[in-house]
């Protein structure tokens, strides 16, 4: 019974249920409308492949060899939260997303440290308009 239930159309099932059906499904067009298209994707995806080849500055400035990019920071950073997940107060799923698009601009403009000769403000300038064309790439996605 609870299959052929659950199977119903929903003007079987009286007007609340349909009126559940529809709000599902004007939620699901309204997803398929803001999704970025695929060709969006591997645009997002050609910058975030940039931070593969991005050294970490203050490594390179410090003369470590085998330094670091942001890709590896940014994935320790999106691990991270993984062994926190437990604890009380943590979003875990929030800190993750934050740690793997924290540092996401500077596959445009590069890690800027204090030691840059950068003002903080020039620096957040520049890192703000690097998201909005990252950001411009996805189109007018829910993501973007």
């Amino acid at each position: 019974q609870g299959l052929r239930r659950s199977s119903m159309s929903a003007s079987k099932r009286g007007p609340e249920s349909r009126e559940q059906g529809q709000e599902t499904e004007a939620v699901s067009k309204r997803k398929r409308e803001s999704s970025p298209s695929p060709l969006q994707v591997l645009e997002f995806l050609k910058i975030c492949g940039k931070l593969k080849k991005t050294a970490r500055t203050g490594w390179v400035r410090c003369g470590v060899e085998k330094h670091e990019s942001v890709a590896d920071h940014s994935w320790r950073m999106g691990i991270l939260p993984l062994l926190l997940s437990e604890t009380e107060g943590i979003d875990a799923t929030r800190c993750i997303k934050i740690g793997l698009v924290h540092d996401l601009a500077e596959a445009l403009v590069g890690d800027i440290t204090p030691h840059c000769g950068i003002s903080k403000e020039k620096k957040n300038k520049l890192e703000t308009e690097a998201m909005a064309h990252i950001r411009s790439t996805l189109g007018e996605s829910a993501v973007g």
